[in-house]
């Protein structure tokens, strides 16, 4: 889990990477935000941005299965992330105003999770925190599904991607 100060000391981390100062920033605040594994989110395209400017709650990240971890054991099955306030602010705030064409990836710069995981590791060493990777991230999203809202577990599921409800309801004990 994030505790404390953490994200605030790894903002600040990414002020001190030589490039995509704010692209850090963003996809790092995406991921705590999403519960969206990091390798869909460097497969995001524009077009899976479904923004309802009417409805924010109804604003979601498209997810196609071929994206997903899963779809190799058949399990997998297209899905959306709604997206809660402060992603959805996030998105419209930070990502939209820098939009590309609907088939272009929204974070560009990195090929796949390697490369991130590489960097994410220099900005860790930066901020001085010790064992964490971009994966626990997603943890945390989920772990505050389980706190904050009153989704059922097969909804969290169904958002998150998870095939098996015991590896889903770890999060629940955290």
């Amino acid at each position: 889990r994030v505790e404390g100060d953490e994200l605030e000391k790894l903002m600040g981390a990414c002020d001190r990477m030589y490039k995509y100062k704010q692209d850090w920033k963003d996809i790092i605040n995406f991921q705590v935000l999403s519960a969206m594994r990091i390798g869909e989110t460097l497969l995001m395209r524009w077009r899976d941005l479904v923004i309802d400017e009417k409805e924010p709650h109804g604003s979601y990240v498209f997810v196609p299965k071929e994206h997903q971890k899963t779809k190799l054991s058949g399990k997998a099955d297209d899905r959306q992330v709604s997206m809660r306030r402060e992603l959805h602010a996030l998105v419209v705030n930070n990502l939209l105003p820098r939009k590309g064409k609907p088939d272009e990836r929204v974070f560009p710069y990195w090929a796949h999770s390697g490369i991130v995981g590489h960097a994410f590791r220099t900005i860790t060493k930066n901020a001085k925190i010790d064992d964490f990777n971009v994966h626990d991230f997603r943890h945390e999203a989920i772990s505050w599904m389980f706190e904050n809202t009153s989704l059922t577990d097969i909804e969290i599921a169904k958002i998150t991607g998870h095939t098996e409800m015991n590896t889903l309801l770890r999060y629940a004990k955290l």
